[in-house]
């Protein structure tokens, strides 16, 4: 369940790779015309549930809000023509995290083991059902991570990893075609400095927050859709590039309820969870640095999730006192 939002944080999801992108089928296609129409009355009570860039405006001070993905993918083009020459003409470009930060993340976490590995009471095979364990263990094997590490890992680097799409660990590669990336490599080209929304030890307390047991939860969530990965990230796309991310959301929620062994009230017990964890408040915390940038001109590039909702970037502008207007998020063809 989770892994479908997650794949908007990273990506914020018989497969194969071919020319270098991911592919899947896109499961839209299996909504029945009842289900459909759930998600069509849903989405219409949703803020800012359309549409990936928008342009706010408070006294002299321009912001354009810019909703990614985080992997490649062949329909960037035209996007880039139409975002390339505003993020350009833009005095500072804000995204999640820049590629420097990711770096100094990942060289923070080498350093620090005990906050990727469980270094202190039980592992996850004494944690776990005998069954559940072994499908968990056989879901990290294909993902390239043997049993003995896995049975030692934190439930939330497993969590974000069974977020992933196959693909984009078979080809890393692919993380660096994504529009954050493509953004910031504009903005450096035309001399715009980038900075990050947050840093390493604030992202980390978020996804790494609560016991070890609440985080494994969460995890076993996920795990029955770790089979379709690529599927998942090929709808999940599909909602995104037709700038429907509230769909997209609404969408997961339905399979969510369609697919998994819980409650309906365990179900979206956990969906709150998550939005609250990892959408919300990251989008509260953001505020400050949006809201005391000194800039006339600037660019906001997050993953396409933080755009929407009652506690979505963009709906806390306006309560911030910002005026909203949609804006073109490719050019024509």
């Amino acid at each position: 369940m989770a892994r479908w939002f997650l794949s908007f944080c990273f990506v914020l999801i018989a497969p194969v790779v071919q020319a270098g992108y991911c592919t899947g089928t896109d499961l839209r296609a299996t909504l029945s015309d009842q289900e459909q129409a759930q998600i069509a009355r849903a989405v219409q009570t949703v803020p800012f549930a359309h549409d990936n860039h928008w342009i706010a405006r408070r006294g002299d001070q321009t912001i354009h809000i810019i909703g990614t993905m985080h992997l490649d993918d062949p329909r960037w083009d035209p996007v880039m023509d139409q975002l390339g020459p505003i993020v350009s003409g833009v005095e500072r470009l804000f995204v999640e995290m820049t590629d420097a930060d990711q770096a100094d993340m990942q060289n923070a976490l080498s350093r620090q083991p005990e906050k990727v590995f469980i270094t202190q009471g039980p592992t996850l095979p004494e944690l776990l059902p005998e069954q559940e364990w072994q499908q968990l263990s056989a879901a990290m094997a294909e993902r390239g991570v043997p049993g003995f590490i896995a049975s030692k890992m934190q439930p939330w680097m497993q969590t974000l990893m069974l977020g992933m799409p196959a693909c984009a660990i078979e080809n890393p590669s692919l993380a660096k075609g994504g529009l954050d990336l493509r953004l910031m490599d504009i903005a450096r080209d035309a001399g715009v400095p980038v900075q990050s929304l947050e840093g390493f030890e604030e992202l980390y307390s978020v996804l790494a927050e609560g016991t070890v047991e609440e985080q494994l939860s969460i995890l076993m969530a996920t795990l029955p859709f770790a089979d379709d990965s690529e599927d998942h990230f090929a709808t999940t796309a599909g909602f995104y590039f037709d700038e429907e991310t509230a769909a997209a959301w609404e969408f997961a929620r339905l399979l969510s309820h369609r697919q998994l062994e819980m409650t309906p009230q365990e179900i979206e017990a956990v969906l709150a969870e998550f939005k609250s964890k990892l959408l919300d408040r990251r989008n509260q915390a953001w505020m400050r640095p949006l809201l005391t940038a000194p800039e006339a001109r600037i660019a906001v590039a997050v993953g396409g999730l933080h755009l929407m909702g009652e506690q979505g970037v963009l709906n806390l502008l306006v309560q911030a006192g910002f005026t909203m207007e949609r804006a073109p998020f490719r050019s024509d063809p």
